[in-house]
């Protein structure tokens, strides 16, 4: 049976070690978990927007040259912009009430708990 990992030796200044570690940790993640996430990261951002390939990042690059495409047609007045950000913000609100969120801290638990659920059941497969 082969192996699924390889393990990977390679050095960085402690400074930056202590770095990765510490942003790990504030993920809630494995350095390993982290590694692998920035590796993805950089291999979809290392080529220019035209070129990448459909991947899980794709679709919030598309939604972002569509709204850039959208505002440079259609650009906001001041007036519209500050209504628009105030429906989204009544919008946020409605939804946390019907969600039973109370408070900002108790939004990033919630948050930080679906990340971990969703970190595991990628392990497991």
């Amino acid at each position: 049976m082969s192996r699924v990992s390889k393990n990977l030796g390679f050095t960085v200044p402690p400074a930056m070690a202590e770095e990765f570690e510490q942003l790990a940790k504030a993920e809630q993640s494995t350095k390993s978990e982290l590694f692998r996430r920035m590796v993805r990261l950089y291999k979809t951002y290392r080529n220019p927007i035209g070129q990448r390939t459909d991947n899980a990042e794709g679709w919030v690059e598309r939604l972002i040259l569509e709204a850039q495409e959208e505002e440079r047609r259609n650009p906001m007045t001041a007036e519209e912009f500050a209504a628009e950000t105030e429906r989204l913000m009544d919008y946020g609100a409605e939804r946390s009430r019907a969600l039973g969120i109370r408070s900002e801290e108790e939004l990033n638990e919630m948050l930080y708990a679906e990340r971990e659920t969703s970190r595991q059941a990628t392990r497991r497969s």
